[in-house]
């Protein structure tokens, strides 16, 4: 009895997935199943996230405009982007801490990208090595990069990077420090995420109350939060808890590119670049290596 209860479950649960018609009814899914700090995290923006609803709305202005009457015996989405034929011009972007979300994180989104003929950009803060992807994934890999535990540390990245085949490097020069995510406040996300058992206490309950995800999340959890790819010298893998001041810490200039560029021999990509000036002051012979 107890064998068939399980398999109506994942069943049901299965079919669920499948009736899913649009991003929105996933969203709902996805609220359902994770604690209100995780999916607030994933679903959130900074401050009073006006440029969150900024990024939607300019999406929403986006048209199409149709040719009608017009025979197309086989439509073709294939495109090339830096030397790699992709299926359609889609790229996943990074997010980072994707194994928190769920356990398969950054793994699953890689493989589903090789299976869809698209390329995956893999965070900084992943819980799962450069191997780990070029191993599960046929995709086009590309990596984001933060400057996270300082010159050093990131060459050594990028060389691990290049030794597991990733083609692409987007480097984040927008993110100065960690965003005053409102929400993550509100839910307790930076207790959450602490060492101090006695501050969760006040915001345990939507863990609780999330029991599947909890189980998953706690035999995950080492791997879970702790980045797999920033070895801190001496003391091994960067713990998310130390995101923060990493991030503090890892302010990219125009200078940096030099550095980075005799580190990494592939494409780059300056991810974050948001004003006219930043986009002149990155063309000009100062700042290009």
């Amino acid at each position: 009895m107890g064998g068939s209860r399980e398999a109506f479950r994942l069943f049901f649960c299965a079919m669920t997935v499948q009736r899913a018609v649009n991003i929105d009814d996933l969203r709902k899914l996805a609220q359902r199943r994770v604690p209100r700090a995780v999916f607030d995290y994933i679903d959130g923006g900074a401050d009073g996230e006006v440029t969150l609803r900024e990024n939607c709305r300019a999406w929403e202005e986006i048209l199409f405009r149709p040719r009608n009457a017009v025979a197309t015996p086989q439509c073709d989405t294939r495109v090339n982007v830096l030397g790699r034929d992709l299926a359609l011009p889609v790229i996943l972007a990074p997010l980072g801490s994707s194994r928190m979300f769920h356990p398969t994180g950054e793994l699953a989104a890689a493989k589903a990208a090789g299976n869809e003929g698209i390329a995956y950009t893999l965070s900084t803060f992943s819980g799962y090595s450069f191997s780990e992807l070029a191993a599960a994934s046929t995709a086009p890999l590309w990596y984001q990069l933060y400057l996270a535990g300082g010159r050093e540390v990131v060459e050594a990245t990028l060389a691990s990077a290049l030794r597991s085949n990733f083609k692409a490097l987007a480097v984040t020069i927008d993110t100065n420090g960690p965003g005053m995510r409102e929400r993550d406040f509100r839910n307790g996300a930076p207790q959450l995420m602490g060492k101090s058992l006695f501050a969760m206490l006040p915001f345990t309950s939507q863990v609780i109350v999330r029991p599947k995800w909890a189980a998953g999340f706690l035999m995950d959890r080492r791997e879970a939060m702790h980045y797999a790819n920033v070895i801190i010298p001496g003391k091994g893998p960067l713990p998310a808890a130390d995101v923060q001041n990493s991030l503090r810490d890892s302010v990219v200039t125009w200078a940096d590119l030099k550095w980075i560029r005799r580190a990494w021999p592939g494409p780059i990509l300056v991810k974050g670049v948001s004003t006219g000036d930043d986009a002149l002051a990155l063309s000009t012979p100062a700042s290009r290596a």
